[in-house]
Formats: C-alpha cells, structure tokens, sequence
C-alpha cells in the first residue's frame, strides 16, 4: 500500500474543510506507526527526512522515536529528522532562534522587537528555590510566636510552596487575585490565615528572583513556548511541522499546538483519541476520564471529533480498546452496560493477550513481574517494559532482577539518600552526632567504603572485634579495653588501638563541631562533614575522595554538595539536628540514573516516561486505589471551591491524564495487569478501571482470562522439591557435663525448653547483649523491682510511714533519672508508676496488718542429693512476709506482667513460687525463722487498670503446688542425671516459653514448630 505523502494528508484534511489533525488509535504502536510513515514519506531518499521537524511531548519520547527508525531499517545509517520535546529548548538553541530570528528582521526596531520575543531569563534550580523559600518561611515564623516552627518544617512547606508555584504559573493564574480570593460571603474567614502566608510568594519571590535574574521553572517554560508561539506566528519554520503524541495538558502547549496546525506545512497526530465512544458520551467527559484532555484540547483547537483522520495504515481499533472505550464510560451514560449481554461489542478475543494477576504481597508481586521480564528475554529481540508510578514496586522488582544479574533502566532514577555514597555521607554525619550511640558507628563503618585507611579485609576484622567488645563495654570505654587485649595478645590489642585512633580521628572534625553544641554557617558543617567522609574512605593505596566522589552516585553527591556549597549563604545558621534534617530532605530530591550497565530490552517506566514507548510485552504494576490512580489529597492551600473560583483544575484532572496512560499502555499487544491485594499489612482496593473492567466484562457474560502459569512458577521457583522434616534437636551429653545447680527460674526454662540450658550450661553460650535497645518489659521489671526494695527495706519493715506515698514517689523519681530513660518512654511510664504507687501503699497498709515483711530481695539455697551427686537450687525471692496470726510464711512476687494461671503453679511449668515455697519449707532462707508456708501471693505492679492487683492462689493450689514441687523437683534431677535423657527443644508446644534466646539454635520452623502453633 503507497503511503500518501505529507503534503496529500495535509491537502486531504483541508480539503474536507478540516484542519490536518490525525490519530493514531490505542493498541497500535503510536511511534512505530509513526516512524513507518514518514519512512514512506523519504521515499527512499536518506536526506529527506531532514525536512521534518517532530514536536514531542518528552525527551524520552523522542528517544523512541529514535529506537522505531533504527528498528525499522534495521540499524541502517540514517539521517534522521529534528526531533524536539515540547518546551525544551536550551540556552544554545535560543540563541539559535535569536540569531535566526534577527537575520529576519530589518531596522532597529524589528532587532528589538526579535530580542523581546526571546528575553527569557534562566531558571532557579529546584534546591536553590526550596532552599531561599524555607529562609522567607523561617524568618516570618520567627517573628510571628504563633507561627513558630521549625527550619526542617521550614523545608518542608517551602517544597509544597513550589509545587504550588509551578501550578499556578502553569495555568497562568496571577497571584495579584490572592488577597481578594477570600470573602466571608463565600469561603470560611479561617482560609484568610493560608493567604496571609501565601502573601510570602505575592510579596517577596518575584522580588528575590528579580534580584538573582532567575524566574521559576514552570514561568520559564511558559516563555519559552510563548516565544516559540510568536515566532511562527511571524515567522514559520522552514522544516515540514509533525506535532505528535502531545494531549495539551499545559495550556501554553495549547496555544502552540493551535499555531502550528495553522501553519501551511504542519500537521497533529494524536495520541489515542477514542473514535468509538459515542456521541452522547462525548459532551459528559470529566476530568477523570482519559479522554478529558484531548477534548480540552480539540475544544480550544475548535475541531470537532469527526472531523479528525485516521493516520495511514492505523485506522483499525484493536478488539481491547474496543472493550476498554466501553469501561471507560462516563458515569452518566454507564447505564448503557445493560445492552452489553446480546451484543457483539465486547468481543472474547480482546481479552486474548490480557492477563490480570492478583498478587497476595507487594513482594509476591514484584517477583511475579521480575519473572515476567526475565521470560521475554526468552524470545530474541522480544521488548518488555514495567509501567508503574509505585517507586517502591518498582526497586523491588530491580532487586528481584539482580537474582540474575540484571539491571534495568528505571527512568524515575534513584533518590541520592539510597545510593552508597548517600548513605554513607548520611551515615558518617549520623555517627558524628551521637557521640555515644554505639548502633549509629557500627552501621557507618560496615558501610563498604567506610575503610579508615585500612585495607577492607583488615577493616571487617576490626569491625568484628568492635562489635564483640561493645557489647559489654560503653564507646568510651573503648581504649580501655582494647589496652586489655594487647596486654594479653600484644599484636591484636595494637591493630585494635590503631583502628581506633583512625576512626576517632576520621571523626573528630566533624564531632568536634557537634561537641561544641549551638548553631554553625552550613560551610562549616560540610567542610568538616566531608573531612571527615573522605578520611573514613581512604585506604593505604587510594585517597578517600578518589573512592568517595566516582562513580554515578559519587558524581551526583559531589554535585549536590557543590551546589548546596553555592547557596550557602541563603541558609542560616544551623544546629547539627537540622544539618542533618537539611540533608536527609534535600538529598531525597536528588535522582541518580545509572548510566552503564542497563539491559537493551527491558525498561522500568513512570507513567510520563512510558507515553509513546513501544515494547512487546507491557506490564502494568501497582493499579490499586491510591498508587494509580494516585490519592489527590487535600491541597494545603486552597479549598475546592477557593480553586475553582481562582482559575486551578480540580485534584481529578492528574487522575484523567493517569487514566489515559493507563489506556494506552493497556491496548499494546501483550499485557500483564498485577496489583497486589495486601501492602505493608494494609488490605488495598483495586484500581477504579479494573472495577469498570471487570463490570463490564460481567454485563457481557465474559470474566478475566487465566492467569497463566506465572503465579505458579513464582510460587514453585523458591520453594524446595522435598521437604523432609528434621527431627526435633534432642542432644544428651555427659552426666558429668550436665549442671548441678539451677535457680528457679532456670527450672521454669528447664521444664519448658530443656535445650536452653543445654545450650546455656553445658555449650557455654551465653545471648549477646544488644548494643542498642530501647527500654521494655525486662527494664520496666527492673526498674520496679529496684524501686520497691528500697522502699520495703527501709521504709516499711517495721510498718507503713505516714509519708509513704511521698517517699515512694521519691525513690521512684531517683530510679527513673538513674537509667535516664528517653522521653518518649518516661511520659509513659511515670504516670502508671505514679498510679501504681497510690494503690501499692493503700494495699500494703490493709496487708501489714495481717502480715509483717520479713526479707527483701532474699537469696535461699538448699541441696537435693541426686544420683550424680548433690543439686542445688538458688533463688532471689522478691519478698517473704510473716503472717501475724499463724506465724507462716508469705511468698510474694512483683510482677509488670501478667500473674501466671493456678494450672501452671500445680503443674510446674510456672515453678517459682511453689520452689521458693520449698527452700522455705527446707530452711533455705537464711533469717527466715518458719518453715510453713501459709500464702503465695503475686503482687501485678503495672499501674494499668487496675494500677495495682494482689493475685492470691487458693489454699488448694498452695498445698498441690507445694506438694508437687517436693515430689517433682527431684524427680526432674533424677532424670536428667541419667545419660540417655535428652534435652529436648520445647518437648510441650502448648507450654513454649514465651522468650526464647536459642530459637535459631533449635531450627524450630524445620521440624514443624511453627505450623504446631
């Protein structure tokens, strides 16, 4: 078929009384087609297609159009035609137009009028905008106590405050209507306070940027497509004009499209303009609907939608974007659904190359996608592109491709913070400032460029015996311990010493800032941040900076340093806390792109990116609620109403744009849709358009086609061939081997895990101590168990003081500030102690009436004569009372927690209170001058609700508990002292500890344990 050429469409088109405007329809190649015809358009000749100018709408769409020539020729050489993005023309290229544009023009006057057309001053640079507008915001909430905030919130607006900007400047909306915007007869008195802050852009901004020369980004763009605009409308260029695959969403585009279809030698092709919705349909379209923008823009072009052409050889609609223009109804037309079950308008072939995957987890998803890309590169030459604006799917699944050592173009890049050199830079600062956080140095010298001048297999050592020595010693008492080690390994203990020194004096210019506490010039927090960076990288063959600033993420953090080093002076003063908050925010807004490496056939594309490219197999990631479409929100500075009157598009139009690339991609020739049902824990909603589709394909009779076979392989590709259950770890050492002494407590773990004193007594393996941890239930039992001897020893043996509850809260108070707990866990605690402590002194005078404290905090020991010889049992009883009547024993136990059930008093399996009532029993208290035991008690000290409760156990259970442990406790020794008695790993899965510290010694998920539970 001859394909007419470019000035016979154009003669075409006008000849019906139509404007030269085309489509290229969904489901067809919009950059293959496109390319195929104006190949046909060169007949031939390879200096033809330089006539041609091609309008884009992205640089990434340009580059397509690129890959469909080269395609198409087979990656002949060819002289390709002038590809642009819409808006993007460069300093040089405006200088180019300049020039071109005053060769045209005669006289003074034309000179000056030339040079007004292209008077477009340069662009603020995004950080050094967030950066002068977070300084107008601090300074105006420093002088307004009711606005008082900080510098990182600072930041923080002054980000929403640009994208604030760049709407309003966008759709040319000035700010000279703010003040007036807000009338008591129409808007709430309370949105006057937003735009006395806004009066920060009317007021001082154009100001500032005057002052620099600058104009923002979204300004500039506007000039930049105005000149353009008036350029040819004075002048139209010399090259033939294709504008293709722009829907018009800026209005200045807009205006620039509509002077190019009026030139002689231009022409439109649209992006996928749906030909088949009807025509009651058309007049209902809302800003949610894919099809919004191109009507706004047909609007403004004054064409009506028959009257735009198919574009040669692409006039046939696919049987899925016939399927998919009927799930895209307006709401108010959707009742035509009905008509769908005898009709042959949705066809069960267009669902052919459509799949829909349900993935559990967004993890289960990502794999599924992974998987789906490494199968394409089955197929030689096969093309697979992920569309998703989920960044967090979409570094999930580059992290599931590197399984096979893949690594794909992600065109949204990688946020500074993530890459290795930025995490280092933040983890270097972060080590710095908390001087004394053994967790924040470990986590920056395990970092791979964190060297110290060492060799990085000389560092892992060293790290090594960091680590182990922290654990139970402070960071200051570091070179104490390590002059230990050398006097006992001379050449150990000097590596350690040396290592240190290196680190230590890597860090002090940086810590000696921090130490000094109160603000510094941003200046000298880089200079000392990078002194300090450089000297950790360094190794005996390369200085650290070689090490540190190579590479692609290197390059971007040298980058961002040296510009925030440019802005210095438009940053106060600076604490270390917000030096480090001004990192962290600003780093996230600096993208690294990889720029080797990348793998030709696979992609990984946002939604923008995605427009116009063309791959075999299109994956569409992430299409729940809230992700795509994403969530408008609540703008922080305009209500809905106070929008529309001010001339801004309401939140659903960014939903209608991400519905027409949702079309787009969905109509290619394969596809795989994948949501996944549950992220982070959190139940989610399916995309709003795979609810339209899945209606509709019920009104017509049809369902979702097979998944196929790819949720299976994902779910078999980790999962063994034979699992063969281990048997439960049953070791039996030695009776020699074996413990011959065990407190209570023990006993408890004894009874429940035999294998953790296994592990403990006879392997010798002690838990490490963490060596950073947050104050919980084990502090929170100390802490009152400390509180209450101090105040029963002193205070309370020879009854209750008057002032009791004041010399509680006391000791309280002293106890709490002696483990300097975090304020966070002190506004919690304290006011449960303070309950606790009302209620604990009220009791204990009702109970010292019947009963007098006798020990506190009592150690007791008695031996058992065993077949291996003598078994002793130790135990610290929180507190043994004398009941006044009987003259017997009181066994009480604090507890924070819950107070153990009578069944496992009677049984064992809660042993300390039945085994401190035997050593009672068995004079094993030293002091205590009874043997009976008249109560066992446990006093719960939570300062819940009840603040405070006295658990007393029947006399029933007391005598079966106690009758139990006598005969019991020497049964167990006797067991264990025979050879053939495993320890076993929790012989009861109904009885399991509730604190396990040798799980993973014991393997329990390999023999079944989990699924018992």
């Amino acid at each position: 078929m001859t394909t007419p050429s470019f000035h016979d469409l154009i003669a075409g088109q006008r000849n019906k009384g139509a404007p030269p405007v085309f489509n290229i329809p969904p489901g067809v190649s919009f950059v293959g087609r496109l390319a195929e015809t104006m190949l046909g358009w060169a007949d031939g000749n390879p200096l033809h297609l330089t006539e041609y100018l091609v309008l884009l709408p992205g640089r990434r769409a340009c580059r397509s159009l690129r890959e469909a020539f080269l395609r198409l020729t087979d990656g002949a050489p060819l002289l390709l035609p002038r590809m642009q993005s819409v808006g993007d023309v460069d300093d040089d290229a405006l200088e180019i137009l300049l020039s071109a544009t005053l060769a045209e023009h005669d006289g003074e006057g034309g000179e000056a009028e030339a040079k007004n057309i292209f008077d477009v001053q340069p662009a603020i640079t995004p950080l050094h905008r967030q950066i002068l507008l977070a300084r107008i915001i601090y300074a105006a909430a420093k002088k307004d106590a009711s606005a008082a905030g900080s510098y990182e919130q600072a930041l923080s607006l002054a980000a929403e405050l640009g994208k604030f900007l760049d709407e309003v400047q966008t759709e040319r909306c000035g700010f000279d209507r703010l003040q007036t915007l807000v009338t008591e007869e129409k808007f709430a008195a309370h949105w006057q306070l937003t735009l006395d802050f806004l009066a920060i852009v009317t007021q001082h901004w154009p100001h500032i940027l005057a002052e620099l020369g600058m104009i923002d980004p979204a300004e500039r763009r506007n000039r930049l497509l105005e000149a353009q605009t008036r350029l040819w409308q004075k002048q139209p260029p010399r090259q033939k004009l294709v504008v293709a695959g722009i829907t018009g969403s800026v209005p200045a585009v807009r205006d620039l499209i509509k002077t190019a279809v009026d030139l002689p030698e231009a022409m439109l092709v649209l992006p996928g303009l749906d030909v088949l919705a009807e025509e009651e349909d058309w007049p209902h379209i809302a800003d949610d609907h894919p099809q919004f923008y191109l009507k706004l823009l047909l609007e403004h072009l004054e064409v009506q939608r028959r009257d735009v052409a198919p574009w040669p050889s692409a006039e046939a609609e696919t049987p899925v974007a016939a399927f998919i223009s009927e799930a895209m109804r307006p709401a108010v037309t959707s009742d035509g659904w009905r008509r769908l079950k005898n009709s042959d308008i949705i066809k069960e072939t267009a669902l052919k190359n459509l799949r829909k995957i349900d993935c559990e987890t967004a993890q289960d998803e990502a794999f599924v996608i992974a998987l789906a890309m490494r199968g394409a590169l089955e197929t030689p030459g096969k093309t697979a592109v992920l569309v998703t604006p989920d960044r967090n799917l979409s570094a999930r699944v580059q992290a599931c491709l590197r399984r096979w050592d893949i690594t794909c173009d992600d065109s949204a890049g990688q946020a500074l913070s993530e890459t290795d050199a930025g995490r280092f830079l933040l983890l270097v600062a972060d080590a710095a400032r908390d001087v004394n956080s053994p967790v924040a140095l470990l986590s920056c010298l395990r970092h791979p460029l964190a060297t110290a001048a060492m060799q990085p297999e000389e560092m892992r050592i060293w790290q090594n015996m960091l680590d182990r020595t922290l654990r139970s010693v402070t960071l200051a008492e570091i070179p104490a311990a390590f002059e230990k080690i050398q006097a006992q390994n001379p050449e150990a203990g000097e590596a350690a010493l040396r290592g240190w020194i290196s680190v230590t004096e890597a860090l002090a210019p940086f810590r000696d800032l921090c130490v000094c506490g109160g603000t510094q010039p941003l200046p000298s927090w880089i200079a000392a941040h990078l002194a300090a960076a450089e000297t950790l990288a360094a190794t005996p063959e390369k200085a650290g900076a070689e090490r540190l600033w190579c590479g692609d993420d290197g390059e971007a953090a040298a980058r961002f340093f040296q510009e925030l080093g440019d802005f210095a002076g438009d940053v106060p003063d600076l604490t270390v806390t917000q030096y480090m908050s001004l990192l962290q925010n600003l780093m996230k807004t600096a993208v690294v792109r990889p720029r080797y490496s990348l793998h030709p056939r696979l992609a990984i594309l946002g939604q923008m990116e995605a427009r116009l490219y063309s791959a075999d197999l299109v994956i569409l990631g992430g299409l729940n609620e809230g992700t795509w479409p994403h969530d408008p929100g609540h703008d922080p500075w305009m209500s809905r109403p106070m929008r529309k009157e001010y001339g801004l598009p309401p939140a659903e139009r960014r939903i209608g744009m991400e519905a027409h690339d949702f079309v787009q991609s969905i109509c290619a020739p394969e596809v795989i849709v994948t949501r996944a049902k549950n992220v982070d824990g959190t139940p989610t909603v399916p995309a709003r358009w795979l609810l339209r589709m899945e209606t509709v394909l019920h009104a017509a009779g049809l369902h979702w086609p097979d998944a196929g076979e790819l949720p299976d392989y994902a779910e078999m590709f980790d999962a063994p061939l034979k699992i063969t259950p281990c048997a439960r770890p049953a070791p039996c050492p030695p009776v020699a081997a074996r413990p011959r002494c065990l407190s209570v407590t023990r006993v408890e773990t004894w009874m429940r895990d035999p294998y953790g004193i296994y592990a403990r007594y006879i392997l010798g393996l002690k838990p490490l101590k963490p060596l950073e941890r947050p104050p919980g239930a084990a502090e929170r039992g100390q802490i009152m168990h400390k509180i209450l001897e101090g105040f029963v020893r002193e205070h309370c043996l020879d009854g209750v003081p008057e002032n009791a509850h004041e010399i509680l809260l006391e000791y309280g108070r002293r106890e709490f500030e002696e483990m300097k707990l975090p304020d966070e866990v002190f506004v919690f605690w304290w006011p449960r102690f303070e309950r606790m402590a009302a209620e604990l002194v009220r009791h204990e005078r009702e109970w010292q009436q019947a009963a007098r404290p006798v020990l506190v905090e009592a150690k007791g020991e008695c031996a058992f004569e065993a077949p291996a010889g003598p078994f002793a049992l130790t135990a610290r009883a929180d507190r043994i009372d004398v009941m006044r009547d009987s003259g017997a024993a009181a066994v009480i136990d604090y507890k924070t927690g819950a107070a153990p059930n009578a069944a496992d008093i009677v049984s064992g399996h809660a042993p300390q209170l039945p085994l401190e009532a035997l050593l009672v029993s068995g004079s094993g208290f030293s002091g205590l001058e009874t043997s009976k035991v008249a109560e066992l008690l446990v006093w719960i000290v939570s300062g819940g609700n009840p603040p405070f409760k006295a658990q007393n156990y029947s006399p029933d259970t007391l005598r079966r508990a106690v009758a139990n442990a006598q005969k019991g406790f020497p049964a167990l020794v006797e067991a264990f002292d025979r050879e053939d008695t495993p320890y076993y790993a929790v012989p009861d899965f109904a009885k399991a500890p509730a604190y396990n510290d040798y799980a993973h010694l014991e393997r329990l998920p390999e023999w079944g344990y989990v699924e018992k539970l």
